[in-house]
C-alpha cells in the first residue's frame, strides 16, 4: 500500500487528467488528511469539476478549511 500513499502526497500527477484530483480529495479525506485532500479540492475547483460544491459542503462544512473553499466557490460561509 505504500505505493498508493505516496502517490497521493507527492503532488500533482502527470497530466493532472480530469477526476484526478478528485479521487485524490476523495482519498486524502478519507485516509484523514484533511489539509491534503483540501489541497486537492482546489484543484477540482480549478477544473471546473460540478462535484466541487457538493464534495466541499459534505467533506470540509466542519473544518477550519471550509470559509476559504467557501469563497473560493462563492458560497455563503455559514450555508446549510
Amino acid at each position: 500500500m505504500e505505493y498508493v500513499d505516496g502517490a497521493a502526497s507527492r503532488g500533482p500527477l502527470p497530466g493532472e487528467t480530469h477526476g484526478t484530483p478528485l479521487g485524490l480529495c476523495n482519498y486524502c479525506f478519507l485516509c484523514g488528511e484533511i489539509d491534503k485532500a483540501a489541497e486537492w479540492l482546489e484543484k477540482v475547483i480549478e477544473q471546473r469539476n460540478l462535484l466541487a460544491a457538493i464534495v466541499a459542503s459534505m467533506y470540509f462544512r466542519s473544518t477550519a478549511r471550509w470559509p476559504a473553499l467557501a469563497r473560493i466557490l462563492n458560497l455563503p460561509e455559514n450555508a446549510r
